[in-house]
């Protein structure tokens, strides 16, 4: 749904009086303004309103902005205001755990990118026909048309069937010309009725999916629900807004191109097949891994201490950690350290030391990135030239920094290596992840987009640099 700063005139229903309100839609600035001739106490979290065109208009999660009048004794005017959290604007009202919808599409910053070669443009160059082609006093050198179905990919999931569509638009023939515009719509249609609050997880799950294949954060826009009913009539549609989705980026970055780890052009089959693979993946801890993913790539080109912890801890996410056997003499200490230490005033150290002696008998940080990352490895050291050695010593350098900011173990060297490694080790990290997530999903490195476009490649770019970077991380611990 577009944003729309100049605000709609709307009837809101306060259950006992219907009163007029304006309501901007403005992202983070969303903001409905009631005004009444009788006093207003406050607004209700869930809001009903009709706008002029007769659009049903619902807010949910509203947070009140305080209340107040104006104007002389005889003449006084009350007003209200709150903040939405979610605007649902369409063919009727309904609440927010509703469950009617049976699809949701939306728009995602990179989706030109992800589906690059899949256009459904075509143009013929007419000075190759046999007669050129003219209207009235004019010729036509190229035509450009739309061809294609349209669809992009296609695939049944556990979510319900995700896919992804070419939707263009035109404009009527003026003075000014024609103009044509392609959108691309990603969706989900849903086995069972979801309601919006269903929609709004479905949606970022797959918004996490495609923010592994592009190494980078994607907002979201243009969402809208739809509601089917019988076979003669049209689905009844409802656009929502959500005040804290970040938008598609508007900056000169948006505009280039980078390489992605997964395409639907390089393999549809083949990838209708990850898709399909990746939801089934329906375990919490590893959507907890994604979520910290995203946020990471939220913060772009910003790096700090926080974000390398929060990438070693996306291995510790993502898979459970296995046991090793601990023989029982030590099994025994353990337990009457434990006792021990619960006997004496609880502090900062006594819980360090209860944790450090909890992780005894489960697999280290470093042995499960190594577990989880071992068949890539092996792939990018057969494909790429990529050291797999040194990369397993990056790989231990980086958990020794982790461990460092954590705990506070390690010496002067590797307060030196973090300092000046500190975007490297987060960057190994990260982007193995990223290999690793797709490939345990079924999707071949090997089969990878590598466009050295100009512009944001962080793929290609890192597997370019990694050896000339390993190499002086390691020299500089010597």
């Amino acid at each position: 749904m577009k944003r729309i700063t100049e605000g709609i005139q709307v009837f809101v229903d306060l259950g006992t009086k219907v009163v007029s309100g304006t309501l901007l839609l403005n992202g983070a600035n969303s903001k409905l303004k009631v005004v009444s001739q009788e006093p207003i106490v406050a607004l209700p979290e869930h809001i009903k309103c009709v706008d002029e065109d007769a659009r049903r208009i619902s807010l949910f999660g509203c947070i009140n902005a305080g209340c107040g009048s104006s104007g002389s004794r005889e003449e006084r005017v009350f007003s209200c205001a709150a903040f939405p959290h979610y605007v649902a604007r369409g063919d009727f009202h309904c609440t927010i755990d509703d469950k009617v919808f049976d699809q949701v599409y939306f728009g995602i910053t990179d989706a030109a990118a992800l589906f690059w070669d899949n256009s459904p443009w075509k143009h013929i160059d007419t000075r190759l026909l046999s007669e050129p082609l003219s209207v009235g006093d004019n010729t036509i050198s190229v035509i450009y048309g739309f061809v294609g179905s349209g669809e992009i990919f296609k695939s049944k999931t556990a979510l319900g069937t995700i896919a992804a569509h070419h939707l263009p638009s035109f404009t009527s023939p003026s003075v000014k010309g024609f103009s044509a515009t392609n959108h691309i719509k990603v969706g989900l249609e849903a086995s069972n009725p979801i309601s919006i609050r269903e929609s709004i997880t479905l949606m970022y799950r797959i918004k996490q999916f495609t923010e592994v294949c592009s190494g980078r954060h994607q907002g979201v826009s243009a969402i809208s629900l739809f509601k089917k009913g019988n076979c003669d009539e049209r689905p009844a549609r409802l656009d929502l807004t959500i005040s804290h989705a970040e938008e598609p980026t508007r900056s000169a970055d948006h505009l280039t191109g980078f390489d992605m780890l997964a395409s639907p052009c390089l393999d549809r089959q083949a990838y209708e097949k990850l898709v399909t693979n990746w939801f089934a993946q329906d375990d919490r801890r590893r959507w907890i891994a994604f979520s910290r993913f995203s946020s990471s790539l939220k913060q772009a080109n910003y790096y700090d201490q926080n974000r390398l912890v929060s990438a070693a801890s996306l291995f510790e996410w993502y898979d459970a950690t296995q046991k090793v056997d601990v023989p029982e003499e030590i099994r025994s200490l353990i337990d009457r350290t434990i006792a021990d230490l619960d006997s004496i005033p609880v502090s900062n150290e006594h819980q360090r030391m209860r944790a450090i002696l909890g992780t005894i008998g489960s697999e280290s940080l470093q042995s499960k990135i190594l577990r989880q990352t071992r068949e890539v490895l092996d792939i990018l050291n057969e494909a790429d030239s990529f050291d797999r050695g040194l990369c397993e010593e990056v790989i231990a350098w980086a958990v020794k920094c982790r461990n460092k900011i954590v705990h506070g173990t390690g010496g002067r060297t590797v307060e030196r290596v973090l300092d000046q490694n500190q975007i490297f080790l987060t960057e190994t990290l990260e982007v193995l992840f990223g290999f690793m997530s797709l490939h345990t999903a079924g999707w071949s490195i090997q089969r990878r987009d590598d466009r050295h476009l100009r512009g944001f490649s962080r793929y290609s770019t890192f597997l370019r640099d990694f050896s000339r970077n390993a190499s002086e991380l390691i020299a500089n611990t010597i």
